[in-house]
């Protein structure tokens, strides 16, 4: 078996017990506002010692002043005045500016930081919903996002490349994602490499699983699977049962259907039928008609043929069929296969 579809674009891989399938994964909702590249925090995160010199210079020219008319230290005022430029002030006073400027610096730097983080978060998110109705302003938003070191909106922003068939840059980004420990980045690196790099396959979806990410666990069973690996394929299936993953409870009754054991398959096939996976309504289906419950196999596959199962569709068209509703037989035949014909009985000979 092969694994489903990719996580990151839209839905994880989908896939049933023969099915295969990939897609990215990435959440997508909508708005059409633009964003400018600018950031919306008012302080500059530099300030040099320069900016403040000449406000000292001008402090210290003031109290010299205030000596000249006769206040305190009168004295020096008999002396002719120089001009500013000529008197450089007192050692402290620019050691102080200089202490002043770079606690300064220091909560600038403290407190710009985060603002910008949570700024980058922010421009993510609308990215997100920007996604499906403009993705050239959702990549916008995710590259301004990337900048600042978000590693969701670099996994995000690997996803809108792949889409679009840079698989180069994506692989760049879902790397440098999966540097910092996400988890969703490791499983599109496994998914991009299938077909090509087997041993890369199985590492990524390995360490994507081992990070807890459903999907990856069940893309790791489904591989370990293909490749004759079943006890361990059936442990990655249980673990991402018990995420709730139903295409693993469809796949995980599959491997207990070919060892024979029916009772463990049919309540696998029958929980993730009623969490609404197709796959599994036809599998439980073909379970009870084959053990003679034709009315409840009809009624699972009648449930995945209109859920757009098309292996449902047939089954329930020869279902109907073999009861005589011909009618709505040759209606499902034709949604399943549009070439379909119906056989044509050749008279007997007398």
């Amino acid at each position: 078996m092969s694994p489903g579809p990719l996580a990151g674009g839209k839905a994880v891989a989908q896939r049933g017990a023969e099915r295969p399938g990939r897609e990215l994964r990435c959440v997508a909702v909508q708005d059409d506002r633009r964003l400018g590249r600018g950031r919306d925090v008012g302080l500059s995160p530099q300030v040099s010692l320069g900016d403040g010199v000449d406000e000292g210079r001008a402090r210290v020219s003031e109290w010299t002043d205030g000596e000249a008319d006769g206040e305190p230290g009168g004295e020096v005022a008999a002396q002719p005045l120089r001009r500013d430029d000529e008197l450089p002030p007192p050692r402290w006073a620019h050691d102080r500016l200089e202490a002043s400027l770079r606690r300064l610096n220091d909560v600038l730097r403290r407190w710009y930081r985060p603002a910008e983080r949570g700024h980058a978060r922010a421009v993510h998110i609308l990215g997100k919903k920007l996604e499906e109705r403009d993705a050239g302003k959702a990549e916008e938003c995710f590259r301004w996002a990337a900048r600042t070191g978000d590693t969701d909106a670099i996994a995000d922003l690997g996803v809108i490349t792949a889409v679009r068939g840079d698989l180069s840059e994506a692989k760049g980004l879902f790397v440098q994602a999966a540097r910092s420990g996400h988890a969703r980045a490791m499983y599109n690196l496994g998914v991009l490499s299938e077909g090509v790099d087997a041993e890369r396959t199985e590492e990524w979806y390995r360490r994507s699983a081992e990070a807890g990410f459903a999907d990856a666990m069940y893309n790791l069973g489904v591989h370990l699977e293909a490749h004759d690996q079943l006890e361990e394929a059936e442990e990655w299936y249980r673990e991402a049962v018990g995420a709730g993953h139903t295409h693993a409870m469809n796949n995980l009754g599959a491997v207990l259907q070919r060892r024979r054991e029916l009772r463990g398959a049919e309540l696998w096939y029958r929980r993730a039928a009623q969490a609404g996976n197709t796959d599994a309504m036809n599998n439980l289906g073909s379970l009870l008609e084959r053990r003679g419950e034709t009315d409840p196999a009809v009624r699972w596959y009648r449930r995945a043929a209109e859920g757009g199962d098309v292996r449902g569709m047939s089954n329930l068209a020869a279902a109907l069929d073999q009861r005589g509703e011909t009618d709505e037989g040759e209606h499902w035949h034709r949604l399943a296969d549009p070439s379909w014909t119906p056989r044509r009985v050749r008279p007997r000979r007398r």
